[in-house]
This record gives structure tokens, sequence and C-alpha cells, in this order.
């Protein structure tokens, strides 16, 4: 999925459900884990686009280490 950027805004993250995934686990094997797809939408004239993906990298990091301080 995709997030439409609205017109006079820099960007826009969209964030989808945690859905159960098979993906190969750190041992080689195949399991099951949650995971979700984010996106992020930026203007390149506003967002230089290294620093998206560094906002992107520290929000996985922080999902996975303490979502719950994500909650209000």
């Amino acid at each position: 999925f995709d997030a439409i950027l609205p017109p006079n805004m820099g960007s826009i993250l969209a964030i989808g459900a945690s859905i159960p995934q098979v993906v190969a686990t750190d041992d080689g094997l195949m399991g099951v884990r949650r995971q979700m797809q984010v996106n992020i939408t930026c203007d390149h004239r506003i967002i230089y686009g290294a620093h998206a993906a560094a906002f992107l990298k520290d929000l996985a990091k922080l999902i996975e280490k303490d979502p719950q301080s994500l909650t209000l």
C-alpha cells in the first residue's frame, strides 16, 4: 500500500496492521513472526530522502525493542 501525499504536506506515514508472516529465522529455518508494513511518502523538495530513511530505521528499532512506548 502507499500513502498519497496531500498538497502542501512534506510527508505522510502509512502503517499497516501487524499480521503473522512466514520468515527465515536466525538459525536458517522457517518460522512465523508478526510483521507490519510501514511506508513513508515524502516531497523531496522539502524532506531529504536519507533523513526519511533514517527516521524509518529508528522507528523500526523502537517498535522491535519497546512497542509499549508508542502507546498513550
